[in-house]
């Protein structure tokens, strides 16, 4: 359980970047994106976890460009 955080794991400003075949499990926020370009998500398993009343986010991407998410299993918003 991931807790004090904003989330799971934190890319913040990445480029080309290729996360595959990941597990984040327990997170309020499971994987967090911030500017992103180029970058590939696939085939991970991204479970995000409510906790004190707020909404679980699986993934969150702010911002960024050209990237790519594809056969990823998640338990609420992407």
């Amino acid at each position: 359980r991931v807790q004090k955080v904003e989330a799971g794991l934190i890319l913040d400003q990445c480029e080309s970047f290729n996360l595959a075949g990941c597990t984040i499990l327990d997170c309020e926020i499971g994987l967090l994106m911030n500017e992103p370009k180029n970058c590939n998500v696939t085939g991970s398993l991204i479970r995000a976890t409510p906790t004190e009343g707020k909404k679980p986010i699986s993934i969150k991407v702010t911002g960024g460009q050209g990237n790519q998410f594809a056969n990823n299993l998640t338990s609420h918003e992407v």
